[in-house]
């Protein structure tokens, strides 16, 4: 069980409901996991399923010409987390996680009834491999590849199609070179 204060949005506001204050959320979350390590520990798996429960979230919702934190009635989420390790090659790690949420507001008044929550992306991947080469004189060279995959989202409460963000892919390289006593890296 939690909460977040309530309080006044701090942004610059063009007429007075703009500035009222919001109530204080509260929280109630339930998670099931586990962590575990097999084949000699060269594998860690960690998975979560949680759901959260919402009484007068805070969602920032649309005013007459902007945006401010307000309270919707209640949110629900549902999820699950799963990560996995690799390290059963030597100096090399594999790591991979997969996020899957469902969110849905819930308000009496209609405006954001049945509306997912602001920057929750439905899937969510991520894929990184190290790879570290070893030097005679102590210093190593670190090879790093990784990705990640986030579905699309909405950024406010409302759901309209102007405040959709949709999905993206990043990928990172990175070449590092660490001295000897570990005191500095180029990268």
């Amino acid at each position: 069980k939690a909460f977040k204060s309530g309080g006044w949005f701090g942004a610059f506001a063009f007429d007075f409901p703009e500035v009222e204050q919001y109530k204080e959320e509260q929280l109630i979350a339930y998670e099931a996991g586990i962590k575990s390590r097999f084949l000699e520990s060269d594998i860690q798996l960690n998975a979560s399923a949680f759901y959260y429960d919402y009484t007068d979230f805070q969602a920032l919702v649309a005013t007459t010409l902007a945006f401010k934190l307000d309270n919707v009635d209640s949110a629900e989420v549902l999820g699950l987390e799963v990560e996995l390790w690799y390290t059963g090659i030597e100096n090399l790690t594999i790591k991979g996680a997969l996020g899957l949420l469902d969110t849905e507001i819930s308000d009496p008044t209609g405006l954001y009834d049945g509306h997912e929550m602001a920057n929750a992306a439905d899937v969510t991947f991520n894929l990184m491999a190290n790879y570290v080469i070893e030097l005679e004189n102590g210093s190593y060279i670190s090879l790093q590849a990784d990705t990640k995959y986030s579905g699309d989202m909405f950024k406010s409460a409302d759901n309209t199609v102007y405040e959709k963000s949709d999905s993206f892919i990043i990928a990172n390289a990175r070449l590092s070179y660490t001295n000897q006593n570990g005191n500095w890296t180029l990268a």
